[in-house]
């Protein structure tokens, strides 16, 4: 007969399980916790032979992995509600070829925009006209006022010739110096230039003066021969020698010789008196006149040249108007169309989406409409990779630019990279303690990453470690090995008949595993490792074994290690918190994973790992171990 197959008991299992690790996990601390370093004898003893080696100080500190150069492409279009025609997919790696070839990111509707701008060409056109008129107007005006301004300084010289030709060069100057033409004094200057002038400078009108006056001269000489032979023809007559006839026409010549000479002195004082006033005042008015008509002409000359610049300005104004509204709108119907500009990675443009509240209309996605200034892509280089690291306020003095670093990248926890601090924040950051309420300040500290990692991506988990100094040769212990008793550091050296000796020591830098001591220790001697820590462990871990029995029996997850358990690692606290060593974590004032010097700021000594009192330190092998650069 067949026995029936009976299923295993699940909890059993469980609780089989359950124990096996447990049991593995208690050996393995308590292995740690005996181990002498170079001492296999010893162990028992729980001891550490004083030695001199290398000693690393280093801070260490959780970041994220950032691209130092991040291309931003905008939406460079005007206008606003430009629909998303097309959009490459995010992720997408742009390599240099890429860039040459000027592959397309995203493509906006430009139907609007094109019809936009063959109206705006049109109109260019048109103005264009516009303006070219008003500069062959402009050009047309300024040879229409040349020849306008000639012609009434033609007019003008040919006034003042007409004044000179009739008054001569002296009187007419003379003349046109005064405002008025003065009757008395115009005479008396005419009588005087008549009495001195030179008969080959005479002007016309004393050429006429001249003319007359001769014939009053030759009139007078006339009548002197007429009276003469009137006077023998009469007594001729008395004689009988001549006839009545000829009597009578002696007489009637000479009364026709008076008469001719009244007629010329009449002549010559109506030419005086009227007709060369009258001619002069003509003359010289015409030149005043034809000056006055010059000036008239080069002022509206002026005007007209004003308006007609005034013309083309305001046509060329409204071309250059009409030519940025056109390169305006050209420009946005070429940005309708964003190319690949730098080599990364795409990612779509998302910070519009968290300042406004998760308005899903700013969202960067196929069919989606955008704005003026809208980020669209950041493509962030692949090249240039850097870690941003969030140092605490206590550690920030030790950090500067220039350190180096080694980094270690969650996505890839076999590989190390190394790297160099170039940037320390001068303030801390407000942004991180506001979101995590904390009073604890953290310092944003870049670190870059050495050579082109193509795998490495924006975003990644990082660890770095800054290495801040390397002590080499001096003499150290573990942390475990100095206590604090009554206000200073001492070591316990075992002798060799097995009795302990308190010995003061100075300590100086140390991280999570050994302390440098300065003066008290010599290398060769034993120091106690203070092995009270380790059955304090053991009964923890005793205890912890029986809590996940019982858990598991109940069906609690006893898979899970307390967080105070030996060994374990403590679960996260909030900013700011820290385990102390009766927590199994680092010791008071320094967290796990760092590493600082023995003097802090103003020169006092940061008190080391140590037994507070009577109190115990962390074992050797406690959280992390000591490297190099």
């Amino acid at each position: 007969m067949t026995k029936p197959i009976t299923k295993p008991n699940k909890k059993k299992w469980y609780l089989y399980i359950i124990i096996a690790v447990v049991g593995v996990t208690a050996g393995i601390i308590l292995a740690k916790g005996r181990l002498v370093r170079g001492e296999a004898d010893m162990s028992s003893l729980g001891a550490y032979r004083v030695a001199r080696q290398d000693l690393t100080i280093s801070v260490v500190e959780s970041g994220e992995v950032k691209t130092r150069y991040t291309t931003d492409v905008l939406c460079e279009v005007e206008e606003s509600g430009i629909t998303i025609v097309y959009l490459i997919d995010e992720g997408m790696i742009l390599t240099e070829e890429d860039v040459e070839k000027g592959t397309v990111l995203v493509e906006l509707d430009s139907a609007e925009l094109k019809d936009e701008f063959l109206e705006k060409d049109m109109d260019i056109n048109e103005e264009r006209a516009e303006y070219i008129g008003a500069l062959r107007d402009l050009e047309i005006q300024i040879e229409q006022n040349n020849s306008d301004i000639m012609a009434a300084k033609l007019d003008e010289e040919f006034a003042l010739m007409d004044l000179k030709r009739y008054l001569g060069e002296d009187l007419a100057a003379g003349l046109i110096e005064q405002d008025e033409l003065k009757q008395d004094l115009f005479q008396v200057e005419v009588e005087a230039t008549v009495l001195d002038a030179d008969p080959n400078a005479l002007g016309e009108a004393l050429q006429k003066l001249r003319e007359l006056r001769n014939g009053i001269e030759k009139g007078v000489e006339d009548i002197q021969r007429a009276d003469s032979k009137l006077a023998g023809t009469r007594k001729l007559f008395e004689n009988k020698y001549v006839t009545k006839m000829e009597l009578d026409a002696d007489e009637a010549a000479y009364n026709q010789a008076e008469r001719s000479l009244e007629s010329r002195r009449t002549a010559l004082q109506l030419f005086w008196d009227y007709e060369f006033i009258k001619e002069s005042k003509q003359l010289l008015s015409n030149c005043q006149e034809s000056k006055r008509r010059t000036a008239r002409v080069e002022a509206m000359a002026a005007a007209k040249l004003a308006q007609a610049e005034a013309r083309l300005d305001n046509r060329k104004n409204s071309l250059q108007r009409e030519e940025e509204d056109w390169q305006r709108i050209k420009k946005s119907l070429d940005a309708c169309v964003v190319r690949a500009p730098a080599p990364g990675i795409v990612l779509y443009g998302k910070e519009n989406f968290q300042q406004r509240g998760g308005d899903r209309s700013n969202i960067i996605e196929l069919g989606a409409t955008v704005r003026n200034h809208q980020k669209l892509i950041s493509i962030p280089s692949a090249h240039d990779m850097v870690v941003r690291v969030k140092v605490n306020e206590k550690w920030i003095d030790m950090v500067t630019p220039g350190q180096a670093a080694l980094i270690t990248l969650s996505a890839y926890p076999g590989e190390l990279f190394t790297g160099e601090v170039y940037d320390v924040a001068a303030m801390p950051s407000a942004f991180d303690r506001r979101v995590s309420g904390s009073d604890v300040k953290v310092y944003d500290t870049m670190v870059s990453i050495d050579g082109v990692h193509p795998e490495i991506r924006d975003g990644m988990n990082a660890q770095v470690e800054i290495i801040v100094d390397k002590l080499e040769g001096v003499i150290c212990v573990p942390v475990q090995a100095v206590a604090s008793a009554a206000g200073k550091k001492v070591s316990y050296v075992l002798k060799a008949d097995g009795s302990r000796q308190e010995r003061t020591v100075e300590v100086g830098a140390y991280n999570n595993n050994f302390i440098e001591i300065k003066d008290g220790l010599e290398a060769g001697e034993l120091v106690s490792l203070i092995m009270t820590r380790q059955a304090e462990s053991e009964g923890q871990i005793e205890q912890q074994r029986n809590e996940m029995i019982d858990r598991a029996l109940e069906g609690g997850r006893g898979n899970q290690p307390a967080a105070d358990a030996e060994g374990a690692r403590p679960m996260r606290r909030g900013r700011g918190q820290r385990m102390g060593p009766e927590e199994g974590g680092m010791p008071t004032g320094q967290r796990a994973g760092q590493r600082t010097r023995g003097e802090g700021p103003g020169g006092q000594i940061r008190e080391p790992p140590g037994i507070r009192g009577q109190e115990q330190l962390p074992e050797q092998g406690a959280p992390q171990k000591d490297k190099g650069i």
